[in-house]
């Protein structure tokens, strides 16, 4: 209803207008130890790398965007600092462009940030090779032992990734084919959601924990091979277009289905506290988006805490860059793991994917004598 009194405001039209949308930024921490920093034998200008890490920044209808980072460490500095100089930064590796802010930290020895060198909001572009950083005064560490304990230096960088902001433009007089594209896609993305909410017409029910989901068979054998087996096969299932789903649990199958329908995940805080098993549920589906997705993750939680546990995930179902994230972060926390029972059952229970672990430290170890 139109506002006809004194106080209604004129609207006010224009020939030709533009709309920017920005996405979601997105936040992570990534955890470096390097052992016995002062025996480091990198001279001025000469640098060691930290394991990759991913931030997903979250997108408008156009999927999920992965970015990868990675930390260099100048351990004497670089050509024109002074002798007294520890040069840390923030590199970009993904092949595009993206602004970010974070902040590194040092963590002494009773697990407390210390000395925060914050950065700034800065665009990183791969192809200038930029990357962001800050300088620590060698005096900080040698004159605090609570910096160094043992020897280490741990490092922790906190980082946030901003989307790139969305245009949406338009006239009286012109067709915008792309932001018509943009909108024709968002409409399909809505409508399939609303399909999969409303379950109408659905053809086929599956049972997962005493729910039943109303679905539809041609979405489902478009999106996954598995099902599109099942429905071409003479099984009672497809006669009586009725399956039950027992290994999976129903939130996990919700999850694997909104991502069917829609290509989306329903919140960042269901996908993320349920990305394990929702990777097992990928993989036995063959969603290998989806999979991705979670893999992306997993590896930008990877500590010393789970490491040995990721690394068996990624092994059981195939996902090659998680197996390969949880072999390096084995590596860095040797030191950490190597009297623990998890690490001890490795060896005993599974002395194939042992023998990998021994090879990558083994590696590590040549390429840095080398």
């Amino acid at each position: 209803m139109s506002d006809t009194g004194a106080n209604a405001q004129p609207v006010i039209e224009a020939d030709s207008w533009c709309r920017t949308v920005t996405r979601s930024t997105a936040k992570t921490t990534f955890m470096w130890l390097i052992e016995n920093f002062n025996e480091l034998p990198e001279e001025k200008d000469e640098y060691i790398e930290s394991t990759k890490f991913s931030v997903t920044l979250p997108g408008h209808g156009h999927g999920h965007e992965i970015t990868e980072w990675n930390l260099l460490l100048f351990p004497k500095g670089e050509e024109g600092d002074d002798d007294a100089s520890v040069c840390i930064y923030l590199n970009f590796c993904s092949r595009n462009t993206v602004k970010a802010r974070g902040s590194f930290s040092i963590v002494d020895s009773s697990e407390k940030e210390q000395n925060t060198y914050p950065l700034a909001i800065f665009t990183y572009d791969y192809y200038a090779n930029d990357k962001g950083g800050a300088v620590i005064k060698l005096d900080e560490l040698r004159n605090n032992s609570t910096l160094l304990p043992d020897g280490n230096l741990k490092l922790l960088c906190k980082l946030e990734v901003f989307g790139e902001a969305e245009l949406y433009s338009g006239s009286k007089n012109s067709f915008n084919k792309t932001q018509t594209s943009d909108e024709c896609q968002n409409q399909v993305i809505s409508h399939l959601d609303n399909l999969f909410v409303e379950k109408n017409f659905s053809d086929f029910e599956i049972t997962c924990d005493e729910e039943v989901f109303y679905c539809h068979r041609n979405i489902l054998s478009a999106r996954s091979p598995v099902f599109s087996a099942m429905f071409q096969a003479d099984m009672i299932e497809n006669r009586s277009q009725k399956v039950i789903i027992r290994d999976v649990e129903k939130s996990v199958f919700s999850e694997m289905l909104r991502f069917i329908y829609t290509g989306k995940v329903s919140s960042d805080e269901s996908f993320k506290s349920q990305a394990r098993k929702i990777l097992i549920a990928a993989d036995k589906y063959q969603l290998e988006l989806l999979k991705k997705l979670c893999e992306a993750h997993l590896v930008s939680t990877l500590d010393s805490s789970n490491c040995v546990e990721l690394l068996l995930l990624g092994d059981l179902h195939q996902a090659a860059n998680l197996k390969m994230a949880a072999l390096d972060s084995i590596s860095m926390n040797l030191a950490s793991l190597i009297k623990t029972d998890v690490y001890k059952d490795l060896h005993k229970q599974h002395p194939e994917l042992a023998y990998e672990v021994n090879h990558s430290i083994f590696s590590k170890k040549e390429s840095n004598n080398n």
